[in-house]
């Protein structure tokens, strides 16, 4: 894969290899470059439309992406360093967008005071990953 990438960018591998460690840094690297967007929702003034929200930001960056992510959770799927270096890096924006939604309604009055959030991010995650599988 380095000297794919280093043909195509006329770069040298060792300079490839300078910024990124290993061929699997370098892959989760392009990956995220390619699936780079703002990971924000606005306040709607509703939980529901906040949701909903990060759900359709979500969804399109899946769609548009969605042949890179496939391809990135197969190669996971046989290389165990790029397993664990894409879970650390490739979700960390997205989820701080869940977290960010639960921070803003964790204590909103117009929510039973006993509502638990916590779950959101994990069941948007399962969501997404249903409509990755499709």
């Amino acid at each position: 894969m380095g000297r794919a990438v280093a043909v195509v960018t006329g770069a040298s591998k060792a300079t490839l290899y300078r910024h990124w460690s290993s061929k699997q840094e370098l892959f989760v690297a392009a990956v995220r470059r390619n699936v780079s967007r703002e990971w924000s929702v606005p306040a709607h003034g509703s939980l529901r439309e906040d949701v909903l929200s990060g759900l359709r930001l979500a969804a399109s960056a899946i769609d548009a992406n969605g042949m890179l992510l496939q391809s990135l959770a197969e190669a996971a799927r046989h290389d165990p360093l790029l397993l664990a270096e894409s879970r650390r890096h490739i979700p960390a924006r997205h989820e701080q967008m869940w977290t960010e939604i639960v921070r803003r309604w964790r204590d909103d009055p117009r929510l039973r005071g006993t509502t638990d959030l916590t779950w959101l991010t994990e069941l948007c995650e399962s969501l997404l990953i249903g409509r990755e599988t499709e």
